[in-house]
């Protein structure tokens, strides 16, 4: 997606915010981030990916 550092780290807050451990807010998707991610998409009926698509940017990113 092409996401900046603020943006990369505003999905680890939300992600974090919900449960899933980033292992760290730090702007970089490493294996911590995209374990999460995979499982926030799994906890969501998603597709386990680990790579986000735009409107899960938004989910993740919104309050």
């Amino acid at each position: 997606m092409g996401l900046s550092v603020a943006q990369r780290s505003a999905v680890q807050a939300g992600l974090t915010r919900r449960g899933f451990d980033t292992r760290g807010v730090d702007g970089t998707f490493g294996p911590g981030t995209r374990r999460a991610i995979a499982n926030w998409q799994r906890a969501n009926d998603l597709s386990a990916t680990g790579y986000l698509t735009g409107p899960q940017f938004q989910r993740l990113t919104t309050r």
